[in-house]
């Protein structure tokens, strides 16, 4: 017997369902889409071709996957 296995012993397994809930969780931490950076109460940078200068907010996507983002 080795001593990773004797660390082993009286440790509970995971059950199928815990293995399922671990690897979903895993997959929607690699699959977000998260906020880069937010720039509110925008009075005198960065103005758009209309010299609107609004509020924005930058959305990362981090994973290898196009994400549709709902836009027409």
């Amino acid at each position: 017997m080795t001593l990773s296995s004797i660390a082993l012993i009286g440790v509970p397994a995971a059950t199928a369902d815990e293995q399922q809930t671990t690897a979903e969780q895993n997959t929607a931490a690699k699959s977000s889409v998260i906020i880069n950076e937010v720039y509110a109460g925008n009075t005198k940078n960065a103005g758009d071709p209309d010299s609107k200068r609004c509020d924005w907010v930058e959305l990362k996507n981090c994973t290898y996957f196009d994400i549709a983002d709902g836009a027409r």
